[in-house]
Order: C-alpha cells, then sequence, then structure tokens
C-alpha cells in the first residue's frame, strides 16, 4: 500500500507538526492518525490511497440532485473535464436518497452527452453483492445489455435510508481501448445493509466524452455526486 501525504492547511495557518514517516509498503496506519493528519477525502484506487486535493488527484465538479432522473457529466459543460486531461475519473456518491426502491445505473457518450449509449449490446458487466442477513453473496451479469446495472439488491425509500459508493472510470478517452468501471456501493437493502461491488465495460472502444449514472426506477430525491480526475504519472 502506497500513502501520499498532504496536510490540507490554508496559507496563513501555522503548520502542525511534522507528521510520521509514511509507512513501509503493506504497513498499516491507525485510523485516528490519519484523520488527525489528513483534511481531505481518501480514495483507494489500484492498490493507492489518494487525497482528494493530492497532486495527482483534482477536484473537479459536483451536482446535488433534487427528485433527479439522471445525473450527467458532460465533458466541457459546467466546468466538467472528462477528457485526455486524466487517465483515471472518479465518482463519488454521497448519501444518495432513492424515490423508490431501486439500484444505480451506468452509461456513456461519445458525442458530448448528445445520446447516450443504449444498444442491446453495448455493455457487459459484473456484479456481487451480499446483505447483512444473507449467509452467502450473490452473483450477477450480463455479456451484452443496454447499460450497465451496479447493484442487484434493491436500496430502500425508509426514513435516514441512503445509499452511497464510489465509481471509478478507467482511460475513458482512448479510442483503442474499450472503457472499464469498477464500482463499490453499500446502503440499506430490504435484507439489511448491502455491499455491492463490481465492473462493467463497454463493448466498443469510444472517445467517451460524458457519463451518466441513474436509478433503475424513480429518481434520485437527493445525494451528492462528485467527480475527480488521477494522473497517472
Amino acid at each position: 500500500m502506497s500513502w501520499f501525504w498532504q496536510p490540507l492547511l490554508p496559507a496563513s495557518a501555522a503548520p502542525d507538526p511534522a507528521p510520521p514517516p509514511p509507512p513501509a509498503t503493506g504497513g498499516v496506519v491507525d485510523r485516528g492518525v490519519i484523520a488527525g493528519l489528513m483534511r481531505g477525502v481518501m480514495f483507494g484506487v489500484g492498490g493507492y490511497v489518494f487525497l482528494a486535493e493530492d497532486s495527482a488527484m483534482k477536484f473537479i465538479a459536483t451536482q446535488t440532485a433534487s427528485a433527479s432522473s439522471t445525473i450527467d457529466f458532460v465533458n466541457g459543460s459546467g466546468g466538467v473535464v472528462l477528457d485526455s486531461t486524466y487517465d483515471i475519473y472518479i465518482l463519488t456518491v454521497s448519501e444518495v436518497v432513492f424515490s423508490t426502491n431501486a439500484v444505480f445505473n451506468f452509461r456513456t457518450s461519445s458525442n458530448a452527452g448528445v445520446s447516450y449509449d443504449s444498444g442491446a449490446s453495448d455493455y457487459a458487466w459484473l456484479s456481487v453483492s451480499g446483505q447483512g442477513t444473507l449467509a452467502t453473496a450473490n452473483s450477477a451479469g450480463d455479456v451484452a445489455d443496454s447499460f450497465i446495472s451496479m447493484g442487484q439488491a434493491n436500496y430502500q425509500t425508509g426514513a435516514g435510508q441512503t445509499a452511497s459508493g464510489t465509481v471509478v472510470i478507467y482511460h475513458p478517452s482512448n479510442t483503442s481501448l474499450n472503457t472499464m468501471i469498477e464500482y463499490s456501493f453499500r446502503g440499506n437493502a430490504s435484507s439489511g445493509i448491502s455491499q455491492d461491488i463490481g465492473s462493467g465495460a463497454r463493448l466498443a472502444a469510444a472517445d467517451v466524452d460524458a457519463i451518466r449514472i441513474y436509478p433503475s426506477a424513480g429518481n434520485f430525491t437527493s445525494g451528492t455526486f462528485t467527480l475527480y480526475g488521477l494522473k497517472l504519472s
């Protein structure tokens, strides 16, 4: 595990005492130490942990859902960058409330959001889901579908029930590769807390310049969606 240490202090603030050195590969750091040293959001991607404001990772844009049937991030619209500027894009999904029991779905566009690919064989996906009261995990998938399904156990709509997670989009602007994603979500499902992990891919290479996340039914009553860009070198 590699750690990128970046205390986020305003320019006028006195510096904190020097932090202890990062652990050696495979080391473990106490969560309290991390929380005390760092201010910002941390993500695990490909075996690395990054701060949201690390020099390699940059905030791009955020959207707040309000009875929203879709949430779209389109290159060149509303300050969104979704092109070769970054190698990997990370979409964080925070405290989403669904209007009806549903899961998250995902689509891509290669014409700046004029349309989103929805052909019967545009995507493949694989999902693994576990719920609090079930002894075993369930898996599902499709080798040819009109969207990427990001979960199996419908998230519930009761008081205080939400779903949160992360979607990672790999090299969307590379026209020689099929754009791939991986995701992780957790929230309240009918059989207790649900954890959904999985991956998906376009089945044809394209310059993906817009992404869409949407509920499998109803809309997003509320929730926050934030896009980051990550450079690998």
